[in-house]
Order: structure tokens, then C-alpha cells, then sequence
């Protein structure tokens, strides 16, 4: 095992389509462990599935990656002294290693069509085999008639030449010990009929060159890890240090797929304003934790804290909502300052300031984002509730103009009262506010909590929101008085519709 050398991990995609949580989970498992042992952490992209692969896979790899946080030390872009780091691009080492298992007699050509390997799977399932093998028929086929075959351009693969009787024991962090038998295995492909090399020999020689010390991924590639050891002991490699991460799956406790209520690709949660850190902060306890109760985690709290040892082999459950929650912990404490440049989309798509933002419109952003950020899930959500601070013309919420405005025949008076008693109030801040309120609406005979309702619903639009007399700080005298009286107006006139909202000419 190649423990005692300086770690060294890697992250080995391949890119056939958008990054999601699963993948996002294994390369941050994998970036923390690198991080936290003072290690180097390396990108591979491996690309010799042709057929699938694009760039457009890769671009938005390196665009997630970067939008996280996870920084590589080798890899695309930033170079190193193993490259290339693309499989593609790394041809002559596969060949250099295949011609030596040809070599030492540890692989052979095969010539075997298509339609031969199914005749042969169909005949050994007649005969009730349920996982049918290759059976080795090109196993001792003469070399000299092989090699002439190939240079004669014949299609052909290369296989592996696996032996029988073999136990083959990998040491796995998670998993502890897992046993296989070689008689389980067939002469498996390395090299497909396109000369490219399939993955199990391909990663195996990449992580050697690379000198990968600890390979970390999904729970998936166990199976495949018995014939990556065949493959280490032939071409004379150290063992790497094995880490199967455990799946995540969704709240009907399958495989996590793409279509699962709240998937998303990791670009697409940026998109919705969720903040990089607790995107982070949430994949980190989908199969570790840090031994304690804690859920909170800046990254360096992470970083500090990970350890491959506690990472559970149980599956963890992807829960949407549970993501929210971490969102609205990272947003609450974030810095306004930081926040506003990242807010600034959200807060033009939802039509609230110019394109660029004014000095004015960079003001209300940064005092709705200081008002909001703590009853937010994510920059999106605040932006789209801050609508109040923007205009005089926001959405009335039905349920809450019934509720509020309209089950109490008192709100018009109350609203008025109120109103007179804020003009009154100084300075403009919270206690002078809820003080002249309380004194107005107690003084003229109305329920404060009926007032403090109905105000809400008449600048705000809304039932829910920030401490009262915190938001009419934000908002202002004028605006503040001249809403709550428009509203009361509009109940005396009866200008809300059977649903509650306001009717034309409202």
C-alpha cells in the first residue's frame, strides 16, 4: 500500500453530461481528505468514451468546481508534472503498458465478433448460467497467428489474462476488508476494438503514473476494484489506498436519479441563488460526519474536521428541503457586503433595479439583503420577496388580505390610527416606531395585534415577513404612512375582489 508517501488524491470524471450532487459528493469527499492532509489534489478528465463524451460536459465540470470552491493543484488548466489529464491525450502510456502484459504472456488478442459473444452468452444461458463469461477461447491461441492477424488490421480487443483460483482481498476504508474470487472473473477487455482502453486499465495506469496514494469514489466501482488489483500486480504497481463512498439515494430510498424532486445540476443551484458554502456544507454530511451534532460547517470548519474514517457505509438520503435549511443557515450569517454582488442578478431578473444597478438601487438591494437574509432560503427567494422595498406596487397575497385586511370590520381605523402616530415617531428606528404605534392604536381604542397585522399586509403585501418595526425602518416614514392609509381607503371603498386582492383600479 503507497500510505507513507505524501497523499496524493485525484478526480477522475467522465464527462457525458451535467455534474450533479452524487458526483459533486465524491470529488468533495475526495478534495477534503487532499485539503485536510495537506495533500495534492488532481483533476482527470476521462474522456475515452467517444461516443458520449463532449465539452460541454467539461466546461460545466470546471465551472461547478470553481463556483464550489474546490481548487486543483494538477489537472486542466493549471498543468503539473503528470499530465496530460486527459485520458485522451494519454494514448502512448496505455499502449506502453498493454505491450507489456502482452509481453509477460498477461494479456492476448481476441478476435471474437459480436455475434459470436452473444452466441456464446445465449448457449451458456441455455445451459442455466445466469451471469454467462467470456469462456477464453482466444486464451492460448497461438501469438505468432494473433500478431499477424492484428498487423493485417483485423479487428480485434485485448484481454486480460485472469487466474484461476485466485482470492483477491481489497482493503477498503469504508468497507474494511471485501473478498473476491478470480474464478468470478472472466479474461476481462482492456483494450476495446477502437484501440482505446477501457476504464478499469486505464484509471489503473493513470493513478499509477500519477502516483495516486488514496482512491476515492463511489461505492459503484467496488466491484470493479478486484480486477484494478489484478491489474496493479501485473504491471508491478503499489496499491493505491481504496475508499468507497456510499450511494445517495432519494426519499424513496433508490439510486439518486437526475429526475428525483430537487435534483439539480450543481450550476443550476448557483442559478437559484443557493450560496456555494452550504451547497458544500450539505453534500460533506451525505455519508460523513464529524462525530458530534454539529451541522454547520464553514469550509475551512470542514476541512479541519474530515476524515475518510467517518464516513458511514450505510447510503445517505438526498433530502431538498434539508438543502434549503442549510442554504438559510449560510445566508443568514454571510456577509451583506459579499452577499450584494451575487444578489444583483436576482434582484434585475425579478425587475427590481436597472442593468447596471444605480447608487439608489444598490442601496435598497443592500438594505433588503440586510433585512432578508435572515428569513431567506437563498438569493433568489430574497430578491423575490423584497419587492416592497422597491416599489409601491407589489403583489397583495389573497390569503393574507383576507386574513388580515378583511376579517376585522375594525382594520380601517386601526390602520389610520396607526398611521397618524407613526407620522409622529422620531427618530425613524425600531423603538421610537413600535412606540408610537402601540401608543397610537392602544390610544384610539384598537387592538394592537389587529394593527400590527394589518400594517404588515399594507406595505408589505405579504403575512409573513421581518419583524415589523424593524421592516418599516427599511421602508420609511412617508412610504410607510402612505400605504397604510391607501389601504385603508381601499377597504372603505370595498376595492378587494371575492379572492381577496385588490380589484381594478386598485
Amino acid at each position: 500500500m503507497a500510505t507513507d508517501s505524501p497523499v496524493r488524491v485525484r478526480f477522475a470524471p467522465s464527462p457525458t453530461g451535467y455534474w450533479h450532487p452524487g458526483n459533486a459528493r465524491t470529488a468533495l469527499f475526495a478534495w477534503l481528505f487532499a485539503r485536510h492532509e495537506r495533500g495534492t489534489f488532481v483533476v482527470r478528465i476521462e474522456d475515452t468514451d467517444r461516443e458520449r463524451n463532449t465539452p460541454e460536459a467539461v466546461d460545466d465540470l470546471i465551472e461547478s468546481m470553481r463556483w464550489l470552491g474546490m481548487d486543483w493543484d494538477e489537472g486542466p488548466i493549471v498543468g503539473g508534472d503528470h499530465g496530460p489529464y486527459y485520458q485522451s491525450a494519454r494514448l502512448p502510456l496505455y499502449r506502453e503498458a498493454v505491450d507489456r502484459l502482452l509481453r509477460d504472456g498477461r494479456a492476448y488478442y481476441c478476435f471474437a465478433t459480436r455475434e459470436e459473444l452473444a452466441e456464446m452468452r445465449e448457449e451458456q444461458r441455455a445451459r442455466g448460467i445466469g451471469a454467462p463469461k467470456y469462456d477464453g477461447r482466444y486464451r492460448e491461441y497461438p501469438v505468432e497467428e494473433g500478431l499477424a492477424r492484428v498487423r493485417a488490421g483485423e479487428r480485434h480487443v485485448i484481454r486480460f489474462r485472469t487466474e484461476p483460483g485466485r482470492l483477491v482481498v481489497v482493503d477498503d476504508i469504508v468497507r474494511a476488508r471485501v473478498e473476491f474470487s478470480s474464478d468470478d472473473l472472466d479474461d476481462f477487455v482492456i483494450v476495446k476494438g477502437d484501440g482505446f482502453p477501457v476504464y478499469n486499465f486505464a484509471c489503473v495506469v493513470d493513478d499509477a503514473s500519477m502516483a495516486i496514494t488514496h482512491v476515492i469514489r463511489a461505492e459503484e466501482h467496488l466491484s470493479n476494484t478486484p480486477r484494478q488489483v489484478l491489474l496493479y500486480e501485473a504491471l508491478g504497481y503499489p496499491l493505491p489506498r481504496f475508499c468507497h463512498v456510499p450511494l445517495i439515494i432519494n426519499q424513496a430510498r433508490k439510486k439518486l436519479s437526475k429526475r428525483d424532486p430537487g435534483v439539480r445540476s450543481i450550476l443550476a443551484y448557483r442559478d437559484e441563488g443557493i450560496l456555494p458554502e452550504a451547497v458544500v456544507n450539505y453534500l460533506a454530511l451525505l455519508g460523513w460526519n464529524p462525530g458530534d451534532a454539529r451541522e454547520f460547517f464553514t469550509v475551512p470548519e470542514l476541512v479541519a474536521a474530515f476524515g475518510l474514517e467517518r464516513i458511514s457505509p450505510s447510503p445517505s438520503v438526498f433530502d431538498s428541503k434539508k438543502l434549503e435549511a442549510v442554504g438559510a443557515e449560510h445566508l443568514k450569517v454571510a456577509d451583506t457586503e459579499r452577499l450584494l454582488p451575487a444578489a444583483t442578478p436576482f434582484f434585475a431578473e425579478a425587475g427590481l433595479c436597472s442593468v447596471p444597478p444605480t447608487e439608489a438601487d444598490l442601496k435598497t438591494m443592500s438594505d433588503a439583503i440586510d433585512l432578508l437574509k435572515t428569513r431567506a432560503w437563498n438569493l433568489r427567494n430574497l430578491a423575490e420577496s423584497s419587492a416592497y422595498l422597491f416599489t409601491d406596487n407589489y403583489a397583495m397575497e389573497p390569503e393574507g388580505v383576507r386574513n388580515r385586511l378583511l376579517k376585522a370590520p375594525e382594520v380601517p381605523g386601526a390602520l389610520d390610527a396607526a398611521a397618524a402616530g407613526l407620522v409622529c415617531a422620531d427618530p425613524w428606528e425600531h423603538d421610537a416606531i413600535e412606540e408610537a404605534f402601540r401608543h397610537a392604536v392602544e390610544a384610539a381604542g384598537f387592538d394592537v395585534s389587529v394593527a400590527v397585522h394589518a400594517t404588515r399586509m399594507a406595505v408589505t403585501g405579504s403575512p409573513k415577513g421581518p419583524g415589523l418595526f424593524d421592516l418599516l425602518g427599511y421602508v420609511g416614514r412617508d412610504r410607510t404612512v402612505a400605504r397604510m392609509r391607501r389601504a385603508a381607503g381601499w377597504l372603505r371603498e370595498g376595492r378587494f375582489d371575492a379572492r381577496g386582492a385588490p380589484g381594478p383600479g386598485a
